[in-house]
């Protein structure tokens, strides 16, 4: 396995953000954005799948894992300027892969046509869910307002991170029993200590709208870009319907549904392998970085 190490990001007046790399440096670089609550080491099998052939960077955001707590700065455009700083530290065009938050921060700078963004992989991206009309009372809305709650009263006590862990395991999975009955061991640990890290007011930004107020969804993506959506039937951030609105501002992109995926799709035994192999077809295909810092 490809061992990450922790480092952090040189910016003169600007908050501190770690990432984790591995990988051998001269190989393509490989940009991995977590979630909301989650953090870097959600992107362990991703690391041990394609380190040898990539080079992997997986960022802490603001106020997740060991970057630093930015009070009134968990906007949307703050995590893209995270994002921005790590793709400018590497210096050369990489492809970009996000998970839910970390999709959108990841189709933002693709939309703008980041000149360092070869290519983007949106896992279960929220794109159109996140506008307030249709968050507001979803499953999204409702899991975090629970969960937030617990994470700030679990952190006011100095919990354990065992008991971030029997929390996340006892939530609900779609498929109508807990996520312990589904997701690996990793996946359980690693959002367990994500928990005991968050800044519950970057989860709050969520719920109140303030994170993705600004963000325009009908934006073209204006490079290659693979959509992989989860069971309609599973909650999905990325419903069935959002294909056809996805394919009006953006007809190039392809989307791949992956039956009986839920929204934690790396972390659930049975897609996480589906889940790879879709990832690694996408990264061995025709994508040609042609640009470089100097661009």
């Amino acid at each position: 396995m490809n061992a990450m190490h922790a480092k952090v990001l040189p910016s003169p007046g600007a908050a501190v953000m770690y990432h984790q790399s591995a990988g051998e440096r001269r190989a393509r670089p490989l940009v991995l954005l977590h979630g909301l609550s989650a953090d870097s080491s959600s992107w362990a099998p991703v690391v041990e799948r394609f380190g040898d052939d990539w080079t992997a960077y997986a960022l802490d955001f603001r106020g997740h894992g060991r970057s630093a707590r930015t009070p009134g700065h968990y906007r949307l455009h703050d995590y893209v300027s995270d994002a921005d700083r790590l793709l400018r530290l590497i210096g050369e065009a990489a492809i970009v892969v996000g998970h839910s938050l970390g999709a959108i921060v990841a189709a933002v700078l693709a939309q703008d046509h980041h000149p360092l963004v070869a290519a983007v992989f949106l896992e279960d991206p929220p794109l159109y869910l996140v506008a307030p009309d249709l968050f507001a009372g979803s499953s999204f809305d409702r899991s975090f307002r629970v969960l937030g709650e617990h994470v700030a009263r679990l952190q006011s006590e100095g919990a354990p991170i065992e008991v971030y862990h029997q929390l996340f395991a006892a939530s609900p999975h779609p498929a109508g029993d807990r996520l312990g009955d589904h997701l690996h061991d990793d996946a359980l640990w690693s959002r367990a200590a994500a928990l005991a890290c968050i800044d519950p007011e970057a989860i709050a930004a969520v719920l109140d709208g303030t994170t993705f107020e600004t963000f325009e969804a009908d934006r073209p993506i204006g490079c290659p870009a693979m959509v992989v959506r989860t069971d309609a039937a599973y909650d999905p951030g990325f419903l069935p319907a959002d294909e056809i609105r996805l394919r009006a501002s953006s007809p190039d992109v392809t989307v791949v549904a992956m039956p009986g995926a839920g929204h934690n799709i790396r972390g659930d035994r049975a897609t996480r392998g589906p889940y790879l192999e879709t990832l690694g077809a996408f990264l061995s295909g025709p994508i040609v970085p042609t640009v470089d810092a100097a661009s």
